[in-house]
C-alpha cells in the first residue's frame, strides 16, 4: 500500500487502544464529568473544544487502574451483554467500564445522563466496507457516454462535501474549491478518488451548484475521527451552505447514536439540509478487517446485523440515502434496493442509483488489499490488487446514491428557484421517494 500521505493519520489506525482513552462531553457537564474522573482516580485533561458544538475533547490517564467491586460488576454487565451480542470481541475496555461508572454516579447526583460519548472512527462507505472484488472501481476507457455540457443560467445552490480529497481531474476544472488534493505521485489506495466520484455525481444533476469540497477523511484507510468529522461539519456552519454530503459513517457497538455526531446534526440542520450515506453492510457485505494480535478484528464496531443503523445517517433529521440497482425492460425503469444496501430500516427516506455508476475518478494506479472471509469466521492471507484509471470509474455503494441526492437537490433548487428545504420537500414526494437515473442533467 502506499504511504498515508492523504491527511493526518488517525490514532487508531495505528491501534486499537489510542482511542480508548478520549471521550467527548458538552462543556456545560464537562466540571461534574471530571468530578467524577477524579472520585475514580482517572486524570481528565481538556485537548480541545468546538466552540460552535459546545463540545469538548478530554483525554485520560489511569483509566487501568480502576478496579473494586463496582468496577467488577461493570466489567461483568458489559462482558454479558458483549457475549450475546456476538461481538469480535467479548472484552469490554478500560474506557467502557470507567464511562458505565461516571453515567452511573452522574444519574444519581443530577438525574439524566451525561452528555458525553466515545470519538468514533469514521470511515468512507463507497466501496467498504464490503470488499466483494465487484465493489471496486472499474475503470472506464473513452467517452463514458454522459450528456454533453450546456450552459446554466443563474448562481446555483451552495453545496458543501467532506470527504477525501480531491484529485485533479480536467473534467471537474473550474466547478468545485478545495485546498485539499491528492498527491500526483501514485499509487493510490482506491479511497482517494472518492470525493472526486462524489463530486462528479453531484455536478452531473446539478451543473450550477457552487461546490466546496473540505477533507476529513485520511491516513492509510480512508478514515477520521467523530471528533474530526465534526471539526468539518461545524466549518460549515455560517457559510450560507444549504446541502451537506456526507458520504462516510460508522457504527456503534450498542446501535446507539454517537453523542458528538447527534450534537452535531441538531446544530447544522438549522441551517442546511444534510445527507448522507445508509452504509453498505446488508445482506451482501464483508467487514473490512483491521487484525488484532489473535487475527480478528479489533478497533472499530462492526454492524451487528444488516439492520444496524450507520451514523450519521440514522439521526433524525438527516437526509439517509439507499442504494437501487436500477433495472427493466420496454422502456421502462425499476429501482430495486441493492443487495448492499441496510435491510428494511425506517430511516432510509430517499433512493437512488448506486450499482456500478459511472463517475469521475482520479487518473493513474489505483491499489487495495483484497480480504477472504472464511466460513469459520477465519480471514485468509491478504492479496493485492491494483488497475490503471484515465479518470473515470464505475464503482458501487451507498456514498454514490448520496451524491446523486445531493445534486438532485441543488438542481431541483435551481431549475424551479427555490430554497433547498423546498427542493428536498418536492423530491421526497416522488412515489417510493426515488431519485431515479430519468433525472440526470447534462454536464457543465
Amino acid at each position: 500500500m502506499p504511504e498515508p500521505v492523504y491527511g493526518s493519520e488517525p490514532e487508531y489506525a495505528q491501534t486499537g487502544a489510542a482511542q480508548d482513552n478520549r471521550i467527548v462531553a458538552d462543556v456545560r457537564d464537562l466540571r461534574a464529568v471530571r468530578a467524577e474522573l477524579a472520585q475514580l482516580h482517572v486524570d481528565a485533561e481538556v485537548l480541545g473544544e468546538i466552540p460552535a458544538l459546545q463540545v469538548a475533547m478530554i483525554g485520560l490517564s489511569g483509566l487501568d487502574a480502576v478496579s473494586g467491586e463496582a468496577a467488577e460488576a461493570a466489567r461483568g454487565r458489559l462482558t454479558a451483554r458483549y457475549v450475546e451480542d456476538g461481538r469480535y470481541s467479548t472484552a469490554p475496555t478500560p474506557l467502557d467500564v470507567v464511562m458505565t461508572l461516571v453515567r452511573g454516579a452522574f444519574a444519581a447526583t443530577f438525574g439524566r445522563q451525561p452528555r458525553m460519548g466515545k470519538n468514533r472512527s469514521m470511515e468512507v462507505v463507497g466501496g467498504l466496507p464490503h470488499w466483494a472484488a465487484a465493489e471496486l472501481p472499474v475503470p472506464v476507457h473513452g467517452d463514458p457516454g454522459l450528456l454533453p455540457r450546456v450552459a446554466v443560467d443563474g448562481p446555483g445552490l451552495r453545496v458543501g462535501v467532506l470527504d477525501t480529497a480531491m484529485c485533479d481531474n480536467p473534467v471537474l476544472a473550474g466547478r468545485f474549491r478545495s485546498d485539499d488534493f491528492v498527491p500526483e505521485k501514485g499509487p493510490h489506495p482506491t479511497w482517494a478518488g472518492h470525493s472526486t466520484f462524489i463530486v462528479g455525481r453531484i455536478l452531473q444533476r446539478a451543473p450550477g451548484a457552487e461546490v466546496q469540497v473540505r477533507q476529513v477523511l485520511g491516513g492509510m484507510y480512508g478514515t477520521a475521527t467523530a471528533w474530526e468529522l465534526a471539526e468539518g461539519m461545524a466549518s460549515f456552519l455560517g457559510t450560507g451552505t444549504e446541502v451537506l454530503n456526507l458520504s462516510l459513517g460508522c457504527f456503534t457497538d450498542d446501535d446507539d447514536a454517537p453523542f458528538l455526531l447527534v450534537r452535531a446534526v441538531e446544530r447544522l440542520t438549522a441551517e442546511m439540509i444534510v445527507v448522507a450515506a445508509a452504509g453498505n453492510h446488508g445482506t451482501r457485505s464483508y467487514p473490512m478487517p483491521a487484525l488484532d494480535e489473535d487475527g480478528r478484528p479489533k478497533w472499530r464496531p462492526e454492524p451487528l446485523s444488516p439492520s444496524s443503523p450507520m451514523w450519521p445517517a440514522a439521526i433524525d433529521g438527516v437526509v439517509a440515502v439507499g442504494a437501487a440497482d436500477v433495472g427493466g425492460s420496454d422502456g421502462a425503469v425499476e429501482m430495486t434496493p441493492a443487495d448492499f444496501t441496510p435491510v428494511d430500516v425506517p430511516w432510509i427516506q430517499l433512493w437512488a442509483p448506486g450499482v456500478a455508476v459511472v463517475s469521475t475518478y482520479l487518473e493513474g494506479e489505483a491499489v487495495a488489499t483484497l480480504w477472504t472471509w472464511n466460513d469459520d469466521g477465519s480471514i485468509s492471507a491478504p492479496k493485492d490488487w491494483h488497475d490503471t484509471f484515465h479518470g473515470w470509474a464505475s464503482w458501487s455503494g451507498t456514498s454514490m446514491s448520496a451524491g446523486d441526492v445531493t445534486g438532485e437537490i441543488a438542481g431541483v433548487a435551481q431549475r424551479n428557484d427555490v430554497g433547498a428545504d423546498e427542493a428536498y420537500r418536492m423530491i421526497a414526494e416522488r412515489p417510493g421517494g426515488k431519485v431515479g437515473p430519468d433525472d440526470v442533467r447534462p454536464w457543465i
